[in-house]
């Protein structure tokens, strides 16, 4: 019975604890230090060049504003309630993605949820940058209730580790706009990718040549 109670607490805790994001970070696998290539998106707010700086590569480490994504990125403003603002992504090899980190706000206070809030949030992978798989949704609630690094109850924690490792190069995000407003645009405050890269079949071939001919060096010196 013991044994039983605590397999179920530990089960709790591991669903509790992948509930929540991790600090904003420049490690990751999407960070545009790590060679990412944006491929495209749906409008950003006015461009660049004003107070909030909305570069796409923002969601992704920007050097821009420093390497971590700034809190203020949002998408275009003044769409229908439900538009749905995209990014895709390229990284320079395809990579085996573990797991990835989300995190969010919208305005809260009394203009809630409709302002920068998101109410479904979707992504995919892709191998050839034309047929994409769902790799995960999450449908928001309003408010989105904070976490244990971004307390606010109009900030997002979203940490997720996949069931089954996805391998792709190509990327996408999109996010459901949650009502409409003169700020609707969602605010995203990070988006991390964690994971391994894939050796390229060049680089295979090159190091199974060095191995290759360390075992001749190594069988001539034994043969003398």
């Amino acid at each position: 019975m013991k044994k039983v109670l605590f397999v179920s607490l530990l089960f709790i805790f591991l669903l509790v604890e992948n509930s929540f994001a991790m600090l904003m970070s420049t490690s990751d696998l999407w960070d545009v230090s790590n060679g990412i290539t944006i491929i495209g998106h749906s409008a950003l707010a006015d461009g660049p060049g004003i107070y909030w700086d909305s570069y796409a590569d923002n969601m992704f480490g920007a050097t821009h504003e420093g390497t971590i994504e700034p809190p203020n990125t949002i998408f275009a403003d003044n769409p229908a309630s439900g538009f749905t603002h995209w990014v895709e992504w390229q990284t320079p090899t395809p990579i085996v993605l573990t797991s990835f980190n989300l995190v969010a706000a919208h305005d809260g206070g009394n203009v809630g949820y409709t302002h920068r809030g998101f109410s479904e949030f979707r992504l995919y992978g892709s191998t050839d940058g034309s047929t994409w798989d769902n790799i995960y949704t999450y449908v928001t609630e309003n408010p989105y209730g904070g976490g244990e690094n971004y307390t606010h109850s109009n900030q997002l924690e979203l940490y997720v580790d996949l069931a089954s490792p996805v391998t792709a190069q190509y990327f996408k995000a999109e996010f459901d706009q949650a009502g409409v407003g003169a700020y609707s645009g969602p605010r995203i405050m990070e988006l991390d990718g964690y994971g391994t890269s894939v050796p390229i079949p060049g680089a295979l071939w090159l190091l199974g040549s060095g191995l290759l001919g360390l075992v001749v060096v190594r069988k001539r010196r034994q043969d003398r």
